[in-house]
């Protein structure tokens, strides 16, 4: 017989209690990833059918239908802008454009440039170059 310090160390729930309540759990989460599944692929033919109806009341307009796509996880999302070179923050001391600098670097010896922006090292070179 347990004493009655055993008896509160026991668990409130039986092993095949908790077995049990882990099936169910699981079977929700598979009902739910179901459920995501088929809205996802509802999305995706809805998105579809708009696209069609879009292009069938703009043909001829000259207006473009619209660029929302859809991604692998059914949800739209704008096209992606296409990334633009900033303007270089170096100048030369002297006003010397990037190209103009490039250039008398070539012509003194510093032939292998990498393409893209000048390092800071090369517009130093420049600078103090032309420092008189």
């Amino acid at each position: 017989m347990l004493s009655e310090d055993e008896d509160e160390e026991m668990p409130e729930r039986t092993l095949s209690q908790v077995t049990n309540e882990i099936e169910q759990a699981a079977k929700k989460v598979s009902s739910a990833q179901l459920s995501l599944k088929n809205a996802q692929d509802e999305l995706r033919t809805l998105i579809g059918e708009r696209n069609q109806i879009e292009v069938q009341l703009l043909a001829g307009t000259g207006v473009a239908p619209s660029t929302l796509q859809s991604t692998r996880d059914g949800l739209p999302v704008a096209p992606a802008t296409r990334r633009t070179r900033k303007v270089s923050t170096k100048t030369a001391k002297d006003g010397a454009s990037e190209a103009q600098v490039r250039q008398w670097l070539k012509e003194n010896g510093h032939e292998k440039l990498n393409p893209g922006r000048l390092a800071e090292n090369y517009w130093n070179i420049y600078n103090n170059a032309h420092l008189a």
